[in-house]
């Protein structure tokens, strides 16, 4: 062989350090001693890891070695092998998997876990790692730190998290999956990108968590509108997510109540299925401003979606506060009727035992506030009109 020859003849201290270096490739010797102490060659100088790694796959192993054989070789090459006695049998000649952010010379040691201290490694180091060895700790591979030097930017962990799940790589614990989620989804709502947040949540196995951190982020970034119609993120998630509704409505209830719009916090708990909490809401804050205003027309709305018995029957206080607000709004309505000449005898005398039943129920009605006070007293005063 042409280095051989070049070794016995002592005539590489006169050759090229890159030429060595290229024949000493082209031989499969990584590492090349030449006659004299200053004549060596190595092959894997002044190249990145991944560089490092493919001239022991290409040229340091065989051509019907795998990529674990090649892999392997280069493990020996950054780390350098001991004999049985742990004496140095051969140094580390090629450059270690840091991250590209690293510096060349960095060897710290990080801790991945409460377990186990390890040395920083490049992502595709560790992809590598679980190529050859599938029981490889996946917490390692998808640690921001192996790719980025923000410790808190999971934009690339999580979506590898997610390839990797697709093909069957599952045995990271539960713990730490959900941790992953729980992150990328605090990042994504930081960047306010909540909608997207709420997808993140998703993946979370464990039910009830799931639907914690889902209820949790849209009670957190939702809005309130001018009407209870759904915005365009809502629709994003009822639509595209599957997000029932239900949570939407109930989470901007909530919104609602924290800035006194009484009025919507009444009509999201209605869209939500809180029957009782629109109830309470109707007879704290909005019956007696809108039959005192004489604005009755959504109160009248919002009594008639609580008044069917599957509802109703769920609200302890219904036949004392809303059906009676409900039965006196009807009732004006025929006495309005009465005014324009357009009820019948029959109305009329059905009006009557009407207007006998309400005032002996005006006297249950909770008063809280002079409102509330001045309410009854408009209601009972309609009460007492009796036809010419």
């Amino acid at each position: 062989m042409q280095l051989q020859q070049w070794l016995e003849q002592k005539t590489d201290r006169f050759m090229a350090p890159e030429r060595l270096r290229i024949f000493s490739l082209l031989a499969g010797m990584m590492v090349w001693h030449g006659s004299e102490p200053s004549v060596y060659a190595n092959t894997c100088d002044g190249v990145d890891w991944r560089r490092a790694f493919a001239v022991h796959l290409w040229y340091g192993s065989s051509y019907e070695a795998s990529v674990s054989e090649g892999f392997a070789r280069y493990l020996q090459a950054f780390k350098g092998s001991r004999d049985d006695d742990g004496n140095a049998f051969q140094a580390a000649y090629a450059t270690a998997p840091q991250p590209h952010y690293a510096p060349a010379a960095m060897e710290a040691d990080r801790r991945c876990d409460s377990e186990v201290d390890f040395r920083l490694r490049d992502t595709c180091f560790h992809l590598l790692r679980l190529y050859r060895k599938q029981t490889h700790r996946l917490q390692r591979t998808l640690d921001p730190a192996t790719h980025t030097p923000y410790v808190l930017d999971y934009q690339l962990s999580w979506p590898l998290f997610c390839v990797l799940q697709s093909l069957h790589y599952e045995h990271m614990p539960a713990s730490l999956v959900a941790r992953l989620h729980c992150n990328f989804a605090a990042q994504l709502m930081s960047l306010d990108m909540w909608p997207w947040a709420v997808m993140v949540a998703l993946h979370i196995p464990q039910a009830s968590l799931r639907e914690s951190l889902v209820k949790e982020i849209i009670t957190r970034h939702c809005t309130l509108g001018d009407t209870p119609d759904l915005t365009d993120d809502d629709e994003f998630l009822v639509e595209q997510l599957s997000i029932p509704a239900e949570w939407i409505h109930r989470a901007k209830a909530l919104r609602a109540q924290y800035e006194r719009n009484h009025l919507l916090m009444a009509q999201h708990n209605i869209l939500a299925g809180e029957w009782l909490l629109c109830h309470e809401a109707i007879v704290k804050h909005i019956a007696s401003p809108a039959i005192v205003n004489g604005d009755t027309e959504v109160l009248m709305s919002m009594l008639e979606e609580l008044e069917p018995l599957y509802r109703s029957a769920l609200i302890p206080d219904w036949n004392k506060a809303g059906q009676v607000y409900l039965d006196y709004l009807r009732l004006a309505d025929q006495l309005r009727d009465l005014a324009e000449g357009t009820e019948s005898v029959i109305r009329q005398e059905e009006r009557s035992a009407d207007l006998v039943s309400l005032s002996s129920r005006l006297e249950n009605l909770p008063v809280r506030c002079a409102l509330d006070r001045l309410c009854r007293s408009e209601m009972a005063k309609t009460c007492t009109v009796r036809p010419a």
